[in-house]
């Protein structure tokens, strides 16, 4: 037994004396290659490639797929995202330093132990998913020039294409993989290489959108894929980019694919809905089974929406327009949690009833759409140009049909005007205790939605019933903010009308109307939508019961018409609808304040159409009528708008000559300019108001304060309309609250600054800090000691910025304001979203958070050149106003 313990000693001595032997990286010996080889890989590569892998998985999970586009190649997340896995992938950065920096033996330019630059490709990739590229790109550069000889460079040149095409260097980057592509037969590029090749080929031409060529790639992908989760993806992604090609043959062929990887429920779903979409006609009762089939689902109780619109693009291409509106509007009315789906199931429904002129309804889903659609979506500025014009015209439209029915409640006899009011008070108070009732309801069933997703079949139960159709005073008729609008009525259902609570609009035309008293009833509604009165005065007190008020009202409408006239001829290129209005407005108003320029347009509109009958029977009409009038001579003469243009624009050179008079202080010289502009231009009241005004400021340089204020009333009293009226009020209010101010020298200064409202360069809100998001920022804490410990706080900020932040040497100072408050700083951060990235971060670390807002909430970021601003001044309200403009969801 002795021997035997003597020889266990001996070998564990030999060993020992064989590790301490190899643990130098001094020498370029057999045994030390071996144990570098072993340890770095075995120990701290190991660990930190096992803790990448697990950051790389947490950020392809937390990537948000959007399945209405073709979704990304690569699950990279996004930078506020990637934060959360930023301790895994710190970890993997400190363990590569230390194989880097214990183990490497590097003789001849040659690393002999190969972990070591496996351990660089490792940082390099850990800062790639941190979203930091520079970084990455940094570090994979240098692989290249260090172990130009090893496999290791392709791999590294690969990740440098991939940035290149994230940073939209395509050229660069396809140049990089067509260089890597041709060391595929040599054996110099590894098997994830490999397999990750062509779906950056893939990424960097869907990035551009060249799907065609994106095709190959991603069939080479599939055919490299070694896992059924990367299969199925980029299955899924072949098929889209078929399917947006219209090849929709193999989209069918590879969506079934998708199926048979077992993949995540939502693709699985969309696989299907994609499928149904590429229906082309023919026998759709399969589909349709199928799809009705998965609305019955309760695992597809929250996709109910996207269920519905691919049902109506099923019936829009069996030209069935009236299931497809029922289908789309069931689409809307079911889309909860998914504003996207929302926002192009009412698009869809805008452009049917634009196309079908109905614009009332077109409006009110243009405005739903708008609310929910993606700013970055490609026709966002086109579709919100149309959406305010069809808001402009349904303006005009509203306040037509508004003062037709207040005259049609002043034409009846007073009897039948308060039996009308009574009976829809009553009928009001009624609906209204209905529909309290059913709001309750209706919120039950939303904060069951927030606990369960089966909630669509409740809320059927306390969809809102029809109410008399009235629609007077309703202020929800026209589109509002989204703020204002999920404010006050919350997550409607987007149906026709939906801003009212009883569902009552009613259209100009030919919206739908269910009774003729519509026009009548839609008075009442309109007022009681505005405060919910229940005096019969209340109502009367619009109805146009005087000739006077029957004017005002015969005025509104013949404004309205005329607008909306205009709105169809210019903006929406209707020349029927415009035709129609303008012979409206010509019945209506015969003799009218517009009638010459009816008479011109609908010239115009003829005489473009080539009906030169109806042509020459407006122009004849016009120069009989109106001869003096402008659009005559416009009419006879082609070039006199040019003139007139001439005219202004002389106007406008005499003033600026004037003005820059002023600004020399060359007071005489600008009031004979004035004196001028009166005699040669007195039609032009608007230029002309501006020429009063600096004439009434020369007189200010004086001192003397009532000829001052007389020249000013002069302003106000000739030219009451004029943008000028409020600066000479102002100047006079100003003058009788301090008269002694005004006969001060600091007076012509005064008239100065107020001339900057009248001339070309108005007066700017000033400020010492300026926004410069390159610079080097901070994250600043205004701490007040009352009410938080301070050291407290550092040690959270300290413990916030090793979980999230460890690899980027921040730092924690604090400097006192005063006795009680502290400024609590972390700097080094390299520009303004590095620092707005922290910010993001704070929120999700609870102790932190909550200690922040324990402390008022007094937390915010600025930059180096700012913070010295700040300190120097100690004007803590004016950074407060320049954060809020700067930084407004900062």
């Amino acid at each position: 037994m002795k021997l035997r313990h003597i020889h266990i000693l001996i070998i564990l001595g030999l060993i020992g004396v064989f590790t301490i032997s190899s643990c130098s990286t001094k020498k370029n010996k057999w045994n030390r290659r071996v144990f570098h080889n072993i340890t770095g890989h075995y120990n701290a590569y190991f660990n930190g490639n096992e803790a990448v892998k697990e950051a790389v998985k947490d950020i392809a999970a937390a990537h948000k797929d959007d399945y209405t586009e073709i979704l990304d190649v690569f699950q990279l997340g996004t930078t506020e995202s990637a934060l959360s896995s930023a301790p895994k992938l710190d970890r993997g950065i400190k363990k590569a330093s230390i194989v880097i920096h214990k183990h490497s033996m590097y003789f001849k330019k040659k690393e002999e132990v190969k972990w070591v630059y496996y351990s660089y490709l490792m940082m390099g990739k850990a800062k790639f998913f941190k979203h930091d590229y520079g970084a990455a790109k940094m570090i994979f550069q240098y692989i290249t020039t260090k172990y130009p000889k090893e496999n290791v460079k392709e791999d590294a040149l690969l990740w440098i294409a991939l940035i290149e095409s994230i940073q939209e260097n395509y050229n660069k980057s396809i140049s990089l993989l067509d260089g890597i592509k041709g060391k595929i037969n040599k054996g110099q590029i590894s098997k994830e290489s490999y397999i990750m090749l062509p779906k950056i080929y893939a990424d960097v031409y869907l990035r551009q959108k060249n799907y065609a060529a994106a095709i190959p790639y991603l069939r080479e992908a599939v055919n490299r894929a070694k896992k059924k989760p990367d299969m199925a993806r980029s299955l899924f992604i072949l098929a889209q980019v078929e399917q947006q090609q219209n090849k929709l043959k193999p989209a069918i062929q590879h969506y079934l694919a998708v199926l048979k990887k077992n993949p995540t429920y939502i693709m699985d779903f969309n696989a299907r809905m994609n499928m149904a979409r590429c229906y082309e006609g023919g026998d759709s009762r399969v589909v349709i089974k199928q799809l009705k089939k998965m609305l019955k689902s309760i695992k597809n109780e929250e996709y109910q929406d996207q269920i519905y619109y691919a049902l109506a693009e099923i019936a829009l291409k069996e030209n069935d327009k009236p299931l497809a509106i029922k289908y789309l509007k069931l689409s809307v009315a079911k889309s909860i949690n998914n504003e996207k789906q929302k926002a192009f199931s009412a698009l869809k429904l805008a452009e049917i009833y634009f196309d079908e002129e109905r614009y009332l309804n077109a409006q009110s889903y243009y405005d739903s759409t708008m609310l929910f659609l993606p700013k970055d979506y490609p026709d966002y500025r086109k579709l919100k140009y149309r959406k305010d014009v069809l808001t402009e015209l349904v303006n005009n439209l509203i306040v037509i049909q508004t003062e037709d029915s207040l005259q049609t409640l002043a034409n009846m006899s007073e009897r039948k005007r308060n039996s009308t009011i009574d009976k829809y008070i009553k009928d009001k108070i009624e609906q209204d205790n209905k529909n309290t009732e059913l709001e309750r309801k209706r919120q039950e069933q939303l904060r069951f939605l927030e606990e369960n997703r089966q909630t669509e079949k409740q809320l059927e139960k306390v969809t809102r019933k029809g109410a008399p159709k009235w629609y007077f005073y309703n202020t929800n008729s026209v589109s509002s903010g989204y703020t204002e609008f999920t404010t006050k009525w919350g997550r409607r259902k987007l149906i026709d009308n939906w801003r009212l609570s009883d569902k009552t609009t009613s259209d100009f035309t030919e919206e739908d109307t269910e009774t003729e008293k519509t026009d009548v009833d839609s008075v009442i509604t309109k007022n009681a939508n505005a405060s919910n009165p229940k005096s019969r005065d209340y109502y009367l007190k619009d109805v146009p019961l005087t000739p006077a008020l029957m004017d005002s009202s015969n005025a509104k409408i013949e404004e309205s018409l005329f607008a909306a006239a205009i709105i169809y001829k210019e903006k929406l290129k209707n020349k029927k609808k415009a035709i129609e209005t303008f012979d409206e407005l010509l019945r209506r108003f015969p003799k009218g304040k517009y009638t010459d320029q009816v008479y011109y347009n609908l010239y115009r509109i003829y005489i473009n159409e080539g009906n030169r009958g109806d042509a020459s029977f407006y122009r004849k009409k016009l120069i009989k009528e109106y001869p003096d009038s402008e659009y005559t001579k416009i009419l006879l003469d082609p070039n006199y708008f040019k003139k007139l243009l001439a005219e202004a624009n002389k106007v406008k050179i005499l003033y600026t000559e004037t003005y820059q008079l002023y600004v020399n202080k060359q007071y005489v010289a600008v009031q004979k300019k004035c004196a001028k502009a009166k005699l040669d231009y007195p039609e032009n009241k608007k230029e002309l108001a501006k020429f009063e005004m600096l004439n009434a400021l020369c007189v200010g340089t004086k001192r003397d304060t009532a000829a001052f204020i007389t020249a000013l009333k002069i302003v106000i009293n000739d030219y009451p309309n004029s943008e000028v009226k409020p600066v000479a009020e102002d100047i006079i209010a100003s003058l009788n609250v301090n008269k002694e101010s005004t006969k001060s020298e600091g007076n012509n200064e005064k008239d100065q600054n107020e001339s900057q409202k009248v001339g070309l360069n108005e007066q700017k809100e000033t400020t010492i800090f300026t926004h410069n998001p390159s610079e080097t920022h901070m994250f600043l804490v205004l701490a007040d000691k009352r009410v938080v410990k301070i050291s407290e706080m550092k040690n959270r900020l300290s413990d916030h910025n090793k979980k999230y932040f460890g690899t980027e040497n921040l730092t924690i100072s604090a400097i006192p304001i005063n006795e009680n408050v502290l400024l609590i700083g972390v700097s080094n951060f390299k520009d303004e979203t590095a620092a707005k990235a922290y910010l993001s971060t704070t929120k999700r670390n609870s102790l932190l958070y909550i200690l922040l807002k324990k402390n008022g909430g007094n937390f915010f970021i600025i930059s180096e050149g700012n913070y010295t601003r700040l300190y120097r001044s100690k004007d803590l309200e004016g950074y407060r106003k320049f954060y809020a403009k700067v930084y407004p969801k900062g």
